[in-house]
């Protein structure tokens, strides 16, 4: 079986990363060919595995992932008897979990059962608090600001409600903006222009469309927020450059245009942080928790429905994201959506991400997103995929995120291709079953005929969503560089550009670092280490090495990626 592609050497003989430009975002030229070990060290400084010592203390050394495995196990087929539809129609565990005596009827808010689960119990009790506030704790610890944020938040509480000086005084500069849509979370935001769309003189523009996923949609009060649209310019070496920005103005039908090259440096900086309070709020709640969390969910639900807990198919998945049903359906929905008769309700309002938009402005966010979605852009590598020509980018172009994912997929597809031939059975009816199930609608859209071609490259397409693309939103990266991506920007004078009318205060701005250094939590797995245990088969272990080295290679040698998590959390 061929793999995607051939995966590179990308560690040069001292092990230094190989540079091929000194232009920002370039392409990197061919490394040499000679490969360089790769120590047990490296793998688990590039895995970044979050165990809890306290958790582990308390249990008799087990640990959080440990345990988890022995639940999952444990209760398979109780949980796969639950699998069903939510309540827009996606395959959920949802029927297994708690019902919220709150529930919006949309599957957004809890189950439908009528107590506690083992597995749910687990997930609230000890994967919120050992793992994501313990998580969240050592963040905090290690940028050495336990002590100061305490102490600027009990200031910022009696200071008055004005922007945040340190703010006013930051910057947000295009080569920043270029790097969020080149390197990072904004690279997933992206599309070619619609025939007869105007791109104001741009060719071959690349556009991010923040405008027809969040118009309409109501605000917090005090709130600032104007749907908008991102035109870019397509560099070979310099990738994606920001050329201007159209914001829709409720005054007028056409839309308000800032151009670098033509608005003043007010209206430009204002324009850059009206678009990245909208990414934010784009990609967290619908790349982020639509696209990965929820359609992943539909996978790994349907894994339980019908297969078997040591089916390979499952073993492949399980370790990447097959917590992330009970995940979603628990703490993670609760978090994002301080989800009204939670549990522990009035400590999620504090460490939830700060949303621009009021709750049932959220809820037609992520109704929209689960109503328009289509699933052959979920498949990055297809023909005509995301990464394919779906994002606009022309293969020529840098496109750091492109590439990186390309690497990272064709290793992915190396192992789940060897893992497929070991174990593939032409008979396999728990395997057919599985794979009929998987394409309800919409995901009918996507079908394909069940091979071990097609096996392996869904597979492999499981892995790096619930890897590589979901730690785009969580990357430490994003609270290391909180002042920049203001999410919750203020409607003090409305229509002025001016920063102190529109930044948001000092308080503020503290408990978004704070939110945003929880989505840092580190993950129970992943899959640099996580497989040993599940594939201990000689015949793999080779394979196994190689899977776990080249993804090692590709992390070592890519500064912006630090490590490789799960959805594991």
């Amino acid at each position: 079986m061929v793999a995607h592609g051939s995966l590179p050497t990308l560690l040069g003989a001292a092990g230094a990363v190989v540079d091929g430009s000194k232009e920002p975002n370039a392409k990197a030229e061919s490394a040499p060919t000679q490969e360089v070990m790769v120590t047990e060290d490296q793998k688990r400084e590039c895995a970044a595995i979050h165990s809890s010592q306290i958790y582990a203390c308390l249990n008799c050394g087990t640990t959080l992932a440990e345990k988890s495995t022995q639940l999952r196990h444990r209760n398979f087929s109780e949980v796969g008897t639950s699998v069903d539809k939510d309540g827009m129609g996606w395959p959920s565990v949802s029927a297994y979990m708690l019902r919220n005596k709150k529930d919006d009827g949309r599957g957004l808010s809890g189950g439908r059962a009528a107590t506690m689960s083992d597995i749910e119990m687990f997930q609230r009790d000890n994967i919120f608090f050992c793992g994501l506030l313990g998580s969240l704790c050592g963040s905090a610890w290690n940028a050495n600001i336990c002590l100061s944020t305490c102490c600027t938040y009990a200031r910022a509480c009696c200071a008055a409600d004005v922007a945040d000086e340190s703010l006013v005084s930051s910057t947000l500069d295009d080569a920043f903006f270029d790097e969020i849509f080149n390197k990072h979370f904004g690279g997933t935001l992206l599309r070619a222009p619609s025939p007869h769309e105007d791109t104001f003189g741009l060719e071959n523009a690349v556009v991010c469309d923040l405008q027809e996923c969040l118009v309409d949609l109501e605000l917090r009060q005090g709130r600032l927020f104007q749907p908008c649209k991102v035109f870019f310019r397509q560099d070979e070496k310099l990738g994606l450059l920001v050329e201007a920005i159209a914001v829709m103005d409720s005054e007028s039908a056409q839309p308000a245009l800032f151009q670098k090259q033509t608005s003043s440096l007010n209206e430009w900086l204002w324009a850059k942080r009206i678009a990245v309070a909208g990414a934010v709020q784009r990609h967290q709640f619908e790349e982020h928790l639509i696209l990965g969390h929820m359609v992943m969910e539909t996978f790994v639900s349907l894994a339980y429905k019908h297969l078997t807990a040591d089916h390979y198919v499952f073993k492949l998945l399980e370790p990447m994201c097959s917590d992330v049903g009970f995940l979603n359906r628990s703490w993670g929905l609760d978090l994002l959506l301080t989800s009204e008769g939670a549990p522990y309700g009035s400590f999620l309002k504090f460490i939830s991400p700060a949303s621009m938009l009021s709750r049932s402005g959220l809820i037609q966010q992520l109704t929209r997103a689960r109503e328009r979605f289509d699933p052959r852009s979920w498949f990055w590598f297809d023909q005509g995929g995301y990464m394919k020509g779906g994002s606009g980018v022309k293969e020529s172009t840098a496109f750091p995120v492109r590439d990186t994912a390309e690497k990272l997929f064709d290793a992915m597809l190396l192992w789940t291709s060897a893992v497929v031939d070991t174990y593939w059975e032409e008979q396999d009816e728990a395997l057919q079953s599985w794979w009929k199930a998987l394409w309800w609608n919409p995901m009918k859209l996507a079908k394909r005929k069940l091979s071990q071609d097609t096996l392996s490259h869904l597979l492999a397409t499981c892995i790096l969503q619930a890897t590589y693309v979901h730690d785009l939103a969580h990357e430490a990266w994003l609270h290391e560089n909180h002042s920049q991506l203001t999410w919750t920007l203020r409607d003090r004078a409305p229509g002025s550009t001016d920063p102190r009318d529109y930044l948001p205060s000092a308080k503020e701005q503290t408990v978004h670092h704070l939110r945003l250094m929880a989505l840092n939590g580190s993950s129970l797995e992943s899959p640099i280490l996580s497989y040993r245990k599940v594939f201990p088969k000689e015949s793999l272990q080779q394979q196994l090495k190689t899977f776990e080295d080249s993804l090692t290679r590709i992390v070592l040698a890519t500064p912006y990626v630090k490590s490789l998590g799960s959805m594991s959390h």
